[in-house]
């Protein structure tokens, strides 16, 4: 079995132009689920991919009419309709947040989300006064999906608190799990960070604080094939000439949390920031500076930080030549790591979307596609190597792309998805959800308009190796 590793030492530059999706290797998009865009104002959906055929893919997200978690899974290559995993309590005013889903090798699906609640109303003293106090009540909410079945089995991840956030989930080769959220006790509390892990087959662990503070932002984790993990988020120090840090814990195989690790400092707020675990536990960041982009990997401690760009000597800022934004960021079990991020040629009025491969050995390949107005790209590398695929909506045509990296093909023509009704119909700055796995499959999932008052649709296509 060959892998992308095997394959590129230099760049291999990709040229403009489309193909329609069913000769290139995508199925014609399939409606998931309908929504509305005064109420869902963004693609808040998630999608996982796996090599069962009773659990090809699974796609869930909160459907803000109902405050419900829907979902839709593949099995054997046919999507099904919209389903329920969740429904809030109303008469509570019950909110959820965006759900995260993972599918281990079996065919298990896993979901988690945040959920919000107000409890009964009580009575406190503020000041010489009696007034009415609404608690809230919250947990950090999992869900489990059999290959096959139609009913998920749902728990709580963590205690009750007043406030649960950034619900995350990730799984190794082997089916354990590991999952992430933002953990406020009490109103008064410091939020803090908290992790659980499972053990395939077994139930969750007691969740433990990983890092607590008021300033924290952006948390995101990731786990790796063989079990290590990283977690990463931002904060802000008031005061300091560089006030803003990039922070991480980092779990080896087999081992426990440590840290925290400051990653680096900057003047600038972080906006954009993604992580990933390659097969050797090598943990990577990558995060906007400014208008500039910039990436660093932990072997044993973190490197200093990387400038990427599309060229040398390419200057990066907000009045020019050039700026870069939302990078996302995968890696295999050898040790690849795959880049994107969305550029502006300022001067020309021009975006292009963004490609770097670093392969394990240390060589570098670089692509680039034009992309028109956009948004924020997004990436998948296969656990084994043998399918990259980067995404993107293009706001000039309304369509939606995506581009294949194989061992034996290497880049691929872009693309295009959005086929029949769907075509020139995609919405306007939502983005697109996009997952690889095993045996050169994929799946994206993104929204289109679907009539007035803002209908929408909200569309699935799997790559067809």
């Amino acid at each position: 079995m060959r892998s992308i590793t095997l394959l590129l030492a230099v760049a291999v530059l990709a040229t403009a132009g489309s193909t329609p999706a069913a000769a290139a290797g995508w199925s014609a998009p399939a409606t998931l689920g309908q929504s509305n865009l005064n109420f869902m104002y963004g693609n808040n959906v998630a999608v996982a991919v796996s090599s069962h055929p009773q659990a090809e893919s699974v796609a869930v997200w909160v459907e803000p009419t109902t405050m419900a978690v829907k979902y839709a899974t593949q099995r054997n290559g046919v999507w099904s309709g919209t389903k329920t995993v969740y429904t809030a309590n109303a008469n509570a005013a019950e909110e959820l947040t965006d759900p995260q889903v993972v599918i281990d090798q079996s065919g298990v699906a896993t979901a988690v989300w945040g959920s919000t609640k107000q409890g009964p109303v009580t009575y406190c003293v503020s000041g010489r006064r009696v007034v009415r106090c609404i608690p809230l009540i919250s947990f950090a909410k999992v869900a489990t999906l059999a290959p096959g079945a139609t009913s998920w089995g749902k728990a709580n991840l963590s205690a009750q608190g007043w406030t649960v956030t950034d619900v995350q989930v990730g799984l190794d080769q082997g089916g354990n799990a590991t999952a992430m959220w933002s953990y406020r006790a009490t109103a008064a509390a410091v939020p803090a960070l908290q992790t659980a892990s499972r053990v395939a087959g077994s139930a969750w662990s007691i969740p433990q604080n990983l890092y607590a503070s008021a300033a924290t932002a952006l948390p995101r984790l990731a786990v790796g094939p063989n079990g290590a993990a990283v977690a990463l988020w931002t904060e802000q120090m008031a005061g300091a000439p560089t006030p803003y840090a990039l922070r991480a814990a980092y779990k080896p195989a087999g081992g426990t949390w440590a840290g925290p690790e400051t990653v680096t400092t900057q003047a600038t707020a972080i906006a954009y920031l993604r992580s990933t675990v390659d097969g050797t536990g090598r943990a990577a960041a990558v995060w906007n500076d400014g208008y500039g982009v910039r990436w660093a990997r932990r072997s044993g401690v973190w490197s200093p930080p990387e400038p990427l760009a599309s060229a040398p000597d390419r200057v990066y800022a907000g009045t020019g030549p050039y700026a870069a934004y939302g990078p996302d960021i995968a890696s295999n079990v050898a040790g690849d790591f795959l880049i994107t991020w969305l550029e502006s040629d300022v001067l020309a009025s021009a975006n292009s979307v963004e490609a770097e491969l670093v392969l394990a050995a240390g060589a570098s390949a670089h692509a680039s596609w034009p992309a028109g107005a956009g948004v924020e790209p997004r990436v998948a590398l296969s656990p084994d190597g043998l399918l990259g695929m980067i995404a993107w909506l293009d706001e000039d045509d309304s369509n939606t792309y995506a581009v294949a990296l194989t061992p034996d093909a290497g880049w691929g023509q872009p693309l295009l998805m959005s086929t029949g009704a769907a075509q020139y119909a995609t919405v306007w700055g939502t983005g697109v959800s996009l997952a690889a796995g095993s045996n050169q499959r994929a799946s994206t999932v993104w929204l289109s308009v679907a009539g007035m008052y803002g209908q929408i649709k909200i569309l699935g296509s799997r790559y067809l190796p």
